[in-house]
């Protein structure tokens, strides 16, 4: 049988208008036949003797449920008389069932339309579905039926058998004897599961339960089912509370059940109520927390008599538990208890020295009393245990300087970062961070702290941030510094984290004056022009020394009567003297130009440009400037001296009296370079009281190095007269140049043995004197100074090689960056793959990392334009890289709201198809 709910829908049928209208049969009683119609019988037979019998529905309907609905297969079978087309009805009702036409089979063929052709002498079945309604209580058991009667020998009576089926409570269970304990509260509560069985043909519908109990005990139901399937067992749930003033033993509760065919079961079961004394502890786990490893803790323990029933007499067991390298213990906890009483001890847990950190220890203590109906308690004691302070595995980041400023006048600042670890589980306080190093002297590094904390919490690390400044006398090459962290912690001591430095030294040359402007020379007149070439910062030798003329007139006007040395140590400078005369082939008042190049290996080269005027010959201005110092107190002896010296030497030109002509050009070059000697010489002094000895040294240099030019023309004299009125100003101008030389030395001797002189101040004080003692002649000795000032430049040059290193590797790791991760999107590269967000980030913090050493390296040797731009550049790039990276998050959530959108498209599709299809099987589309 094919069962349906609901109520089946009658759908009124048009019939042909040939149609006949069916009279039901009834027993011994068959509908009148219409013209050409056969009437079949019970027991027809077909054309070839066989009897047919139809096909009766078997419908069973639910007494307990009214309207439920039960569907079976009726049918008829025929014999065609003629061949034609034939009808058969829809629809046909007798009482509760319904008879809906289905399908028709026969001569081979079949189908689901009523209207079809047969053939005479042919046998066709015509299947109806019945369908049965339930009435209730007021259905009974019965058969239904209706005759059919068409023309083509269609005929035969539809037929279903009507059982209506009935419930009946069977047997129920409600288990063993469940036991209620007391132990102090008010009230306890419990809930009971009965079983009961519908041992019934039809399904039940249960409409009520209840429970009722004596006094102390309320009872209610809950979670009964609504309907029971025939010969199926289902549960109700008795929910029940039991006051604690009720006496102990054993006591009923009825449950009652009744369905809505006014079926009614009583079930009855018992409960046992037992009252117990309880002891137990006011913490089921007393916790002492963390113990330090090779000490012990106590807590206060508290247990309670909890019921107030009765006085007992408590025992309590030693603590049981495996753990190593522990121990705990109870006490003060023993003895008679009064009901409702408590008391007050102690629970101890000791660790040894060798226990594990952070293991966990467990004890149990088990509470027995005298009470045979009590439950046996218990409590337990944790603790966990921990270490003191302690230094773990600590780290640094190193740093590379570049040494590109003086030696001597310049310190280097990187910063350079240090992990402190703590391993232990207390804090550890940091007292003190202080630094040095095993490969130079202590004294050339310091370290200020930037970024501290006093103290680095249990199992955790801080990060120190010192920015970390070395003197310009630390050697080149890789050195290792040493941060000392100190800890108040006894258990912690020191720490010492290495940490890695690279020193560069650079190498710089540089000249004096990238300009020489002779101006007018007289033509026969020589003059000269010093250059100082010198190494600047004082770090490297410039090896390779060189001076070439790369543009001017080569008629050997211009010469370079002192050339740059092969080699120029580090930090010392060396006196390139130009020499100019132009003959009688240069031309008067005409501008010529020369360019010479100063280059070394591993140097920038400098560019001197050498410019002059041939002029006339005159002396009158030379007379008046040596005049001009005849009443100087120092100066005027020397001055006088060389006035004379020129005038004889122009009343020898006059008279003819001169055996060699270059005594003219030597004699006019030696005076005016005199008259440049005196005004260095007094500028020494102006400067030396204006601004002091150290702003006079380079004037003292150039006015020691005209006077050694002007001796070199005295010396070329070949006039005994002549030459020895210059040798006279030469000396008596030396008197001066002494005492200057002599003053300068000892200020910078007594500088030098200062205590308050820094070690960069004595070693640009060394430089100096190693100049005066050149100026003095004493080659050893400036050599020895210039070596001990040496020592003091070796440290410049690796921060700024480093700081580009870096900024190269930004750039570097920034196109590779993109090239590999992001897709450029309207011309904005963009991270659209989020697999690649890890390694994404990571490379990320790596640029970001690149960009700020580099800023450091620059920022510490003052290259703030440098550091401005980069950083500048670093906001830039991290910028799009921080937008690159949030395109990821927009990406992905596009692909989401996509996928949500298809999800709910999916579902409203499939609800309307679930619709349709209950449409279908109800029949509601019917309607």
């Amino acid at each position: 049988m094919r069962r349906t709910a609901g109520t089946a829908v009658v759908l009124a049928v048009l019939l042909l208008a040939s149609a006949a209208v069916a009279v039901p049969a009834t027993a011994g009683n068959a509908a009148l036949a219409g013209p050409g119609e056969a009437v079949l019988n019970d027991g027809n037979q077909t054309a070839d003797g066989a009897t047919v019998v139809p096909q009766t529905a078997q419908l069973e309907l639910q007494q307990a449920f009214p309207g439920e609905t039960d569907t079976d297969i009726a049918s008829i079978e025929f014999t065609a008389t003629s061949n034609e087309t034939v009808t058969a009805p829809r629809e046909r009702t007798d009482g509760e069932v319904t008879f809906e036409f289905d399908r028709w089979s026969g001569n081979g063929d079949d189908g689901t339309d009523n209207e079809f052709d047969v053939v005479a002498g042919e046998t066709y079945e015509v299947e109806y579905e019945a369908t049965g309604s339930s009435q209730g209580e007021s259905g009974y058991d019965t058969t239904r039926s209706v005759y059919i009667s068409r023309r083509g020998g269609m005929s035969g009576t539809l037929e279903a058998n009507v059982e209506y089926v009935e419930p009946r409570f069977g047997g129920t269970d409600a288990g063993s004897t469940q036991e209620v304990r007391f132990e102090g509260t008010d009230e306890q509560t419990l809930s009971v599961t009965v079983e009961f069985r519908n041992s019934g043909a039809g399904d039940m519908d249960l409409q009520s339960t209840s429970a009722s109990a004596g006094a102390d005990i309320t009872a209610s139901t809950s979670s009964e089912p609504n309907r029971v399937d025939a010969g199926e067992t289902e549960t109700v749930t008795v929910d029940i509370a039991v006051d604690e003033s009720i006496r102990e033993g054993v006591h009923s509760i009825d449950l009652t059940l009744e369905d809505s065919l006014g079926n009614v079961e009583t079930v009855r079961f018992d409960i046992e109520v037992v009252k117990a004394t309880s002891v137990e502890s006011d913490e089921p786990v007393v916790d002492l927390g963390n113990v330090l490893v090779g000490t012990s803790e106590s807590v206060p323990v508290t247990i309670a008599e909890q019921t107030g029933y009765d006085s007992v007499d408590v025992s309590v067991s030693d603590p049981s538990g495996v753990n190593r390298n522990a121990s705990a213990s109870v006490s003060g906890l023993s003895g008679r208890l009064g009901a409702g009483d408590s008391r007050t001890g102690t629970a101890t847990v000791s660790i040894d020295g060798d226990a594990a950190q952070h293991a966990e220890k467990t004890w149990t203590v088990q509470l027995d009393t005298d009470d045979p109906d009590a439950e046996r308690k218990s409590f337990r004691i944790d603790a966990r245990v921990i270490y003191p302070a302690m230094f773990g595995d600590s780290t640094g980041t190193g740093a590379s300087y570049t040494f590109d400023e003086r030696r001597g006048e310049s310190t280097f600042t990187r910063e350079v970062t240090t992990t402190v670890e703590n391993t232990g589980d207390l804090p550890l306080a940091i007292e003190d961070v202080s630094v040095g190093s095993p490969t130079f002297d202590d004294d050339y590094v310091s370290a200020d702290l930037t970024r501290a904390s006093d103290s680095v919490p249990g199992l955790d690390s801080r990060d120190y941030n010192l920015d970390v400044t070395l003197d310009s006398e630390v050697p080149e090459g890789d050195h290792t510094l040493g941060v000392r962290f100190t800890s108040s912690n006894a258990s912690a001591g020191t720490q010492t984290v290495e940490v890695p430095l690279t020193v560069e030294h650079e190498t710089e040359l540089d000249t004096d004056s990238e300009r020489v402007e002779f101006g007018q020379l007289e033509i026969s007149r020589t003059d000269t022009a010093t250059v100082t070439v010198s190494e600047a910062l004082g770090y490297n030798a410039i090896e390779n020394l060189t001076l070439q003329r790369v543009d001017g007139p080569d008629q050997g006007w211009l010469t370079v009567q002192r050339d740059v040395p092969e080699q120029l140590a580090a930090g010392s400078e060396s006196q390139t003297v130009f020499g100019l005369q132009f003959d009688t082939d240069a031309e008067v008042l005409t501008p010529y130009e020369w360019t010479y190049r100063v280059d070394g290996d591993d140097v920038e080269p400098r560019t001197i440009t050498v410019t002059a005027e041939p002029g006339i010959i005159e002396g009158e201005e030379t007379h008046e400037r040596l005049q001009s110092f005849g009443d100087h107190p120092d100066l005027g002896e020397s001055a006088g001296s060389m006035d004379e010296m020129l005038t004889r030497l122009e009343e020898k030109i006059e008279d003819g009296d001169l055996e060699s002509g270059q005594d003219i050009s030597r004699g006019f070059t030696a005076a005016q370079t005199f008259v440049e000697y005196l005004d260095a010489a007094e500028r020494v002094q102006e400067v030396r009281e204006s601004e002091g000895n150290e702003a006079a040294q380079d004037e003292l240099v150039r006015s020691a190095s005209t006077y050694n030019t002007v001796a070199l023309y005295v010396s070329e004299l070949e006039d005994p007269e002549l030459r020895d009125l210059g040798q006279q100003a030469l000396e008596e101008g030396n008197v001066v140049l002494d005492d200057e030389i002599s003053t300068q030395r000892s200020y910078y001797e007594e500088r030098i043995a200062s205590e308050e002189t820094s070690l960069l101040e004595e070693a640009m004080f060394k430089r100096s004197l190693a100049r005066i003692a050149v100026l003095e002649g004493e080659d050893e000795r400036a050599t020895q100074l210039q070596a001990e000032s040496d020592a003091a430049f070796e440290a410049y040059s690796a921060n700024v090689s480093q700081g580009q290193a870096s900024l190269q590797e930004a750039r570097s790791a920034r196109e590779n960056l993109s090239g590999s991760m992001l897709t450029s999107v309207g011309g904005t590269p963009l991270l659209l793959n989020p697999a690649n967000l890890g390694p994404f980030d990571k490379r990320s913090a790596h640029i970001e990392a690149q960009y700020d050493e580099a800023i450091a390296h620059f920022e510490a040797v003052g290259e703030q334009e440098t550091a401005d731009s980069i950083r500048a550049e670093r906001g830039q790039r991290l910028s799009a890289l921080s937008t690159a990276r949030t395109a990821m998050f927009v990406v992905t959530a596009g692909y989401v709201l996509a996928f949500l959108a298809l999800v709910l498209h999916l579902i409203r599709g499939t609800l309307a198809y679930v619709s349709d299809a209950n449409e279908a099987v109800s029949g509601e589309f019917l309607v």
